[in-house]
């Protein structure tokens, strides 16, 4: 009973970091652009998740229903975040130069963690409970579930997801083709943000706690993550973000509590040792 327990909370926790990952690669799959704010995509998700959820809905606790409303609101601000990061830095020099593209989003983390400090103090809050009816890890497997199987079905079976497959292969021609490869990108941003907010609320109702830093260390991880799944492939993103997160609640279950700090430093030797032998990732070159 306690290796599925654990076998569970690896998936979830695997899950987790897929989910951000899969919004690394779908971004880079179109822009070649490494977002290093996706990061703060997740805590701008967290925060608005608590805001909405005791300032506009006046909850105590949060019921399967209020959930599934919070997420939609949540993630949809932080997907409008990351586009208006697209139109404030990214836009103008995506394609100009990839040097200017990392400083710019490494700025854009910065200031938005800054920003969260002064607005919310650098002091963790308290994330509202989860109702007694509800099983947290029920919940975080449903909610990955079903994001994975719409982003698989927006991207396999619509029109939107042709489009935004064309654009990842090529632009130029693409837009020949009558594609506005510009409201691609834009689409892209939004559902790469979105995905983060769905994260951030996860991680909000998981932990207990929101921060301005706490979407640093699993949007690190997160980028390791869609390195090694060779970024841009979605599929090996989810697979390397579920074995990650059985690695790391493998490695926390055999090691002694004071040990439990090295982790995050074991996980990142994992990834970093699958790279070393194999630089370009486990899943080759396949795109969106």
């Amino acid at each position: 009973m306690y290796l599925i327990e654990q076998f569970i909370n690896g998936l979830s926790l695997g899950g987790l970091y897929a989910l951000i990952a899969v919004g690394f690669s779908m971004v880079y799959g179109v822009l070649k652009l490494l977002n290093f704010a996706h990061s703060e995509i997740i805590t701008i998700g967290a925060y608005s998740g608590l805001i909405i959820a005791t300032s506009l809905l006046h909850l105590e606790k949060v019921t399967l229903w209020s959930l599934l409303l919070l997420i939609v609101l949540s993630a949809s601000i932080s997907g409008i975040a990351a586009v208006l990061l697209y139109f404030l830095g990214y836009k103008s020099i995506y394609k100009k130069s990839r040097i200017a593209v990392l400083i710019t989003a490494i700025g854009f983390s910065v200031i938005i963690q800054n920003i969260l400090k002064l607005i919310f103090g650098s002091k963790s809050l308290a994330f509202l409970p989860v109702s007694d009816a509800l099983n947290m890890n029920t919940v975080v497997f449903v909610v990955l579930t079903i994001s994975f199987l719409s982003i698989y079905l927006l991207l396999k079976k619509t029109d939107i997801g042709i489009w935004i497959r064309a654009v990842a292969d090529d632009d130029k021609t693409a837009d020949l083709m009558g594609i506005n490869s510009q409201l691609i990108v834009i689409t892209v941003f939004f559902l790469g943000g979105f995905l983060a907010g769905v994260a951030g609320i996860i991680m909000g109702l998981r932990d207990g706690f929101v921060n301005p830093y706490m979407g640093f260390t699993p949007g690190l991880k997160a980028f390791s993550i869609a390195v090694v799944g060779s970024i841009g492939n979605l599929k090996g993103a989810v697979i390397v973000g579920l074995l990650l997160g059985l690695f790391e609640v493998m490695v926390q279950s055999l090691l002694p509590g004071e040990y439990s700090q090295l982790r995050d430093i074991l996980a990142f030797a994992f990834l970093l040792l699958i790279l070393i032998f194999n630089p370009t990732g486990l899943f080759g070159k396949k795109m969106i």
